[in-house]
């Protein structure tokens, strides 16, 4: 992406001013890997909608997972998906028509099963992209989350938020990184 693709939702100063020092080299590794390896693993595709910034992000009622980057890039990613979009993706991934569950236990077990080896592979490959382009950086286990209003970024970090679109649904990659000795907070 460049900076002629983002469209903002908060609209301020400080946004303008973050949005012209973003660098994307560090954001489009989520994008083209989410794209990709949605494809691989459930025969899904994925189309980017937009990028904009937001500040911080709370979950809107869904399921997703959160993980820490540190190195030359620290910060936070989080995706979150609607549960309708998570079972139909975790019935791709495991090659099932239709998933039945009587236990609600069981059912978010699954997805949360699901999600998280989706964002370990789509993590893990964005990881390698950015160590191929000299940026030294790890990843934490990612963290399941399931629920509304969860909070998933704190309100003065600026958050990146990433709107991709399949046919079961539109979900989103936000994203709070920055490079070592620069700062996100709005």
């Amino acid at each position: 992406i460049t900076c002629r693709d983002w469209s903002s939702d908060v609209c301020s100063s400080d946004l303008e001013e973050a949005r012209m020092d973003m660098d994307y080299r560090y954001i489009n590794p989520f994008i083209t890997s989410a794209i990709s390896i949605i494809k691989e693993a459930t025969g899904v595709d994925v189309k980017r909608k937009r990028v904009y910034l937001h500040k911080g992000k709370d979950s809107i009622g869904g399921v997703g997972i959160t993980l820490a980057l540190s190195g030359d890039i620290k910060g936070r990613v989080v995706y979150e998906f609607s549960r309708e979009m998570t079972v139909r993706l975790a019935s791709r991934m495991i090659k099932q028509s239709e998933l039945n569950f009587n236990d609600k236990a069981e059912f978010i077990k699954l997805l949360e099963s699901a999600i998280l080896e989706l964002g370990n592979m789509i993590s893990g490959k964005a990881i390698g992209v950015l160590l191929e382009n000299g940026y030294n950086c790890n990843i934490t286990p990612p963290e399941f989350w399931y629920g509304k209003d969860v909070s998933l970024i704190p309100f003065f970090l600026l958050t990146i938020v990433i709107d991709l679109a399949t046919p079961y649904g539109d979900f989103a990659i936000n994203l709070s990184i920055q490079q070592k000795n620069q700062s996100l907070v709005a």
